[in-house]
């Protein structure tokens, strides 16, 4: 059966190794220094023992030497898995950064958006304010003028009557005038019964007054008359 390894695994295998070949190659490269300068002081007289002394040393310093470079290799794994969490981490911290920056940007966007929406709703509800005041105004004066056209058109018909009959009437009672005033001068004495109505008129009422009140009346009418059509041809018909 073949054995497979995970890459990461025989990566920390090849790093163990390495650290483990150069230490031990190390302290074995020492232990052969030792040696040889012993050999060469005693002359060979204790070298079987000092070999094997070194070598009694070096096989736990070997199991040292492997448990330390095992350690080792964890330990930079560990630093490395603590570097890639916390990069991890910033990265993760960066995006969400990011991500309520934008959301911030939204809001202000939505927001200004929204104020501006809001003063466009405004404004167009004023100008449908101003709107609707000038029509009521419009159907409050097209009602006024008809009102007025209704008013001037009665005014006119009597005004248009009394005006056109005063010159008529004025002549009517200067001839009426001139009539009695041609009776009382031809007949002094009339009978009794128009005479009493004669004395009765005498006595309550000055006919020379009356005379020269008619006439100030009729001109007076006529006077009012001309100011009422003066006055009502301003006015509106219709």
């Amino acid at each position: 059966m073949s054995t497979k390894f995970s890459p990461k695994l025989g990566l920390k295998l090849i790093k163990f190794l390495a650290i483990f070949m150069f230490i031990s190659g190390l302290v074995g490269l020492i232990f052969g220094i030792i040696y040889y300068l012993d050999i060469s002081q005693d002359l060979g007289n204790n070298s079987q023992s000092l070999l094997i002394t070194l070598v009694k040393l070096y096989l736990p310093l070997l199991l040292l030497i492997g448990m330390g470079s095992w350690w080792l290799v964890l330990t930079e794994e560990s630093r490395n898995l603590t570097l890639e969490e916390v990069n991890y981490q910033n990265l993760q911290l960066e995006q969400e950064i990011q991500q309520r920056e934008q959301v911030e940007n939204t809001l202000r966007q939505s927001k200004t958006k929204l104020k501006e929406q809001t003063k466009q709703l405004q404004q167009t509800l004023q100008e449908l304010k101003q709107k609707q005041a000038e029509l009521i105004q419009t159907e409050k004066m097209s009602s006024l003028r008809q009102l007025v056209g209704r008013v001037t058109c009665e005014i006119n018909s009597p005004v248009g009557f009394i005006y056109g009959n005063l010159a008529f009437k004025k002549e009517y009672i200067k001839q009426l005038l001139i009539l009695v005033e041609l009776y009382q001068k031809y007949y002094p004495e009339p009978k009794a019964e128009i005479k009493e109505y004669i004395d009765y008129i005498d006595e309550n009422i000055d006919s020379e007054f009356l005379k020269e009140d008619l006439s100030k009346l009729i001109s007076s009418m006529t006077i009012e008359a001309t100011r009422i059509r003066q006055i009502v041809q301003y006015l509106p018909n219709n």
